[in-house]
This record gives structure tokens, C-alpha cells and sequence, in this order.
């Protein structure tokens, strides 16, 4: 885990604090490669987190994001994803004021390899702005909706479009 990662981290727990009805665990394991940075339940759903963070996005829009996730990690997360868990990148860019969080599920981590600045919000099923929060528990409260909700919404969407 990168040191912005940790800060992200950090955050996580921190805002998670003040949440009632969240557990957050961090993983840190030595028994299988590929497992997300954090566990959660939000009253009575569970989820997982790989956690990835860039300070500075790249200059040219074209010019693609450093967010270093593994083969295994992509392979667990698919894998996950495909069974019915519910399973996200939690993606961090920028510092201070200009921190951005995009969320990518399970099924589209093939494509975090791709991103760039051009096509970051093209990949994300949602992304949020830091200073748009008048704190750092509402921010996560609305990470946690898209998580536990959105994302059962979204299963729903590809198990329609699979029949069709």
C-alpha cells in the first residue's frame, strides 16, 4: 500500500467513526494475493474495497493514471464480482481541495489499466468531489449509498441485459 493509499485509509476510518451502523476491517494478508485493502458491512450489507490513490493526475489528457493494480487483484475482484459480491475500487486523486473519488465496480476493473484523465469518469459509476462535502462523513455516507445500494441496482441492470 502506497502512502497516499494509507491516507485514504485513514480517512476511511476516521469518517467511518462517526458512522452509525458501519464496520470497517483493513486486510492485510499473507494468504492469498489479490485481496481488496478493506471489508466493510453498512447495517447488514457487505462489501469490499481495494483502496488506490494518485496525488497528481498526469499532465496530458491522453497519458494514463498510475493506479498499480495487480493482475491477481483484478482476477479477485472479477471474480468476486461474478459471484454476487458486491466489490469496488475506491480511486483518490488529487490533494487539498482538489481531492476527487471515483468508484469503479467490480466489473469494470479490466478497465483501470485504461485510465487516464480523458476517460476517468467514463469508467467510474460515480465520482464526487471533496469540497462539494460539508464533511468527510457525508462524503463516505454517499460512497456507502453507492456501495450497498446502487451497486445491487447496478447487478440488477447486467442480470437484464444478459437475458436480452
Amino acid at each position: 500500500m502506497t502512502t497516499a493509499e494509507r491516507r485514504l485509509a485513514q480517512w476511511l476510518h476516521t469518517a467511518a467513526a462517526r458512522i452509525e451502523g458501519l464496520h470497517l476491517q483493513r486486510i492485510e494478508s499473507s494468504t492469498g494475493s489479490g485481496i481488496p485493502d478493506i471489508e466493510g458491512c453498512w447495517n447488514g450489507v457487505s462489501f469490499w474495497l481495494e483502496l488506490k490513490a494518485v496525488d497528481r493526475l498526469p499532465v496530458k489528457a491522453h497519458s494514463r493514471l498510475s493506479t498499480a493494480i495487480s493482475p491477481a487483484q483484478r482476477n479477485w475482484l472479477a471474480r468476486r464480482w461474478s459471484v454476487g459480491g458486491r466489490v469496488f475500487v475506491l480511486l483518490r486523486t488529487g490533494q487539498s481541495r482538489h481531492m476527487r473519488y471515483y468508484l469503479f465496480p467490480g466489473s469494470n476493473v479490466s478497465t483501470l489499466t485504461l485510465l487516464c484523465r480523458a476517460t476517468i469518469r467514463e469508467y467510474a459509476c460515480r465520482s464526487y468531489s471533496s469540497w462539494t462535502h460539508s464533511t468527510t462523513d457525508g462524503l463516505l455516507r454517499k460512497i456507502l449509498h453507492t456501495v450497498t445500494v446502487i451497486g445491487a441496482e447496478q447487478r440488477d441492470d447486467e442480470d437484464n441485459h444478459d437475458d436480452l
